[in-house]
């Protein structure tokens, strides 16, 4: 769990479905490289994939939940509520 801060993930295919969650998102890896921040002040995160693919499982206030998958050179911001911004 990331609370605030920056972490760079390397993940060998041996450790698919690693993940990492934040207030606002769980990020599952499926075999990658990638890099996530989170801001302590808003609790927005940004996820940078550099190297193969990862899920990100977004949760919002009213509880529903969805899966956005990024790959390679994609990246997103989502803020506190669960929102790709």
């Amino acid at each position: 769990y990331l609370s605030y801060g920056r972490i760079r993930v390397r993940a060998p295919e041996s450790a698919r479905d690693f993940s990492v969650g934040t207030s606002s998102m769980e990020v599952v890896d499926l075999g990658t490289e990638f890099e996530l921040s989170v801001s302590q002040q808003s609790g927005a995160a940004e996820i940078a994939v550099r190297e193969g693919l990862v899920d990100l499982h977004l949760s919002n206030a009213g509880g529903a939940s969805r899966i956005q998958s990024l790959s390679t050179g994609q990246s997103a911001a989502v803020d506190e509520s669960g929102k790709i911004t």
